[in-house]
């Protein structure tokens, strides 16, 4: 009796070290993944950077650029940079306008799902189309598909003009 007890006991400590295992098995992924979707996202952010200022350079220069998205994020938005931007504020979707509001120079939007803003940055100037009033889209949306987009840049000297693909 008193060997069938000891042995009942082994198997739960076993069973609690096995669970254990898992546990600290399944946090330690869970933040490998949530590291890399951050690596991502600092690639994802710099790249774009990096494509803005060369092409803002090279007047007359249009480039189609593709950039890998992280999974986290569902839309990549870019609005038209001026200094005074209140007159086309109820112009943009309503996630933006609100970002915009506590940071006027953010240009570069990264939405996540339900359309929030998760990180926003300033890439200097930028345009959008044809921006040469009110009435023209003073911002452009990218939907990811399959974890990737595609941006249409052409360089002005002093900004980036950000165009819609026409395939």
């Amino acid at each position: 009796m008193k060997a069938q007890t000891s042995t009942v006991f082994i198997f739960i400590l076993i069973a609690l070290v096995i669970g254990l295992m898992f546990l600290i098995s399944f946090k330690g992924i869970a933040a490998i993944f949530s590291t890399s979707d951050d690596v991502s996202l600092v690639k994802l952010t710099n790249k774009i950077f990096e494509d803005v200022d060369s092409v803002r350079r090279l007047r007359g220069t249009s480039e189609v650029f593709s950039y890998n998205v992280p999974s986290k994020i569902e839309q990549v938005c870019f609005i038209t940079s001026c200094s005074d931007c209140s007159f086309y504020r109820n112009l943009v979707p309503y996630a933006l306008q609100a970002y915009e509001g506590e940071s006027p120079n953010k240009n570069l939007f990264l939405l996540g799902k339900g359309g929030f803003v998760l990180e926003a940055f300033d890439l200097g100037s930028v345009k959008i189309g044809n921006f040469t009033s009110i009435n023209d889209d003073n911002y452009t949306c990218y939907e990811t598909k399959y974890g990737k987009i595609e941006v249409k840049m052409e360089g002005l000297g002093d900004a980036t003009k950000i165009q819609p693909l026409t395939r």
